[in-house]
């Protein structure tokens, strides 16, 4: 088997089999301008000189392009803050009019209508805030399972628009994740201690 010898960046690789340097071509190691030489060749060639399928290899774009892409990309939806105070906006019109309701219907009909308007009604903001995530807005399918509704709602309310191809909080989003488990935290030590002080 052939072992190429290459030059990419003043430095002197390998040797490598054919396969390996058509590896380190698509991982953008090296690339096909790179000279090679092996066992029987005259002088170094370019790479796509000795290995002609190199030149359908492309080469990996910059990360910095990437990311410009990224930073620029326009994710549509709601994003974070005015996902927040609609939602807001809509539990206190929701706990109004269930309290009207309850007051002017003693059989809970009333209040169980309103719950449900506001359910459905919570549709739209959650679909369009996955939208600004960059996830698939139909996920908002799942306020209807309960536990996961909650994994969903936090998605909401702490990722920042394009997290799902980021992968990464910012500063927002880690101090709203930090609220979020505080609150959780002390809702379940609550939990607890009402089981406690019941039995």
């Amino acid at each position: 088997m052939t072992q190429y010898h290459i030059t990419s960046k003043g430095q002197q690789l390998g040797p490598f089999p054919e396969s390996d340097v058509q590896s380190m071509l698509a991982n953008g190691t090296i690339t096909a301008t790179d000279l090679c030489w092996a066992e029987g060749m005259p002088d170094w060639k370019a790479v796509h000189e000795v290995i002609p399928q190199s030149r359908n290899v492309p080469p990996p774009p910059p990360v910095q392009a990437q990311q410009s892409a990224l930073q620029g990309k326009h994710y549509g939806g709601i994003r974070r803050l005015p996902y927040f105070g609609i939602m807001i906006g809509l539990a206190i019109v929701d706990n109004v009019l269930a309290a009207g309701f309850a007051q002017a219907d003693s059989s809970g009909g009333g209040v169980l209508f309103i719950a449900l308007n506001f359910m459905v009604i919570s549709f739209f903001p959650v679909y369009y805030r996955l939208k600004n995530i960059g996830m698939n807005p139909w996920w908002c399918l799942l306020i209807l399972v309960p536990i996961a509704n909650l994994l969903v709602g936090i998605r909401c309310l702490v990722c920042q628009e394009g997290y799902e191809d980021t992968k990464k909080l910012d500063t927002a989003g880690k101090v709203m994740t930090y609220i979020v488990l505080g609150f959780v935290i002390l809702l379940v030590i609550g939990f607890i201690v009402l089981a406690v002080v019941s039995s």
